[in-house]
Formats: C-alpha cells, sequence, structure tokens
C-alpha cells in the first residue's frame, strides 16, 4: 500500500511498518512528521528529520495507534498531508 506526498516523497506500509521514501538532491533537507487524530489532535510528539540524497526511513512513532490518523510532512515550503489507515 503506498500513498503519493509528491513527486519526492511519498508514504508507504510494508509489513505493518510505514516508510517515508524520499528522492532528494544533494542538500540537506529538515522535514518534520507530526500525527493528528481526525479531530486535529496531535496524539504523538512531533519528530524531525534531516533527509539529503534519496532513501527510506520508518516512521517510528505510530506504535500504539489504530484507526484513521493524518500524517503530515512538513519541509521548508510544502506541507503535505495524507491520512493513513493503521
Amino acid at each position: 500500500f503506498v500513498q503519493n506526498l509528491d513527486s519526492k516523497l511519498e508514504l508507504r506500509n510494508s509489513h505493518n511498518q510505514w516508510y517515508l521514501d524520499y528522492t532528494l538532491g544533494e542538500d540537506i533537507t529538515k522535514v518534520q512528521v507530526q500525527i493528528f487524530n481526525l479531530a486535529g489532535q496531535q496524539v504523538k510528539n512531533p519528530t524531525s528529520i534531516s533527509l539529503v540524497n534519496s532513501g527510506s526511513i520508518p516512521i517510528d512513532n505510530l506504535d500504539g495507534l489504530n484507526g484513521i490518523y493524518l500524517i503530515q510532512i512538513v519541509s521548508k515550503n510544502k506541507i503535505l498531508t495524507k491520512s493513513i489507515k493503521l
């Protein structure tokens, strides 16, 4: 199951683990991952990540969540929000 966020970032679920796959340039891009319930309440502390080039990182702070949530990826010039089912 894959949810595209844009041409450079995508969320992917593999074996009950969500991953952020990215393809970026050589400059370091700082992103913040935030998780909200459908009422808009933040349910986990935000995670800040520095990304460069391309790769895949697990989104670890989803433990204990069941249902539909919003994942928000915030970068310098873009805010991307997608719903995910956990």
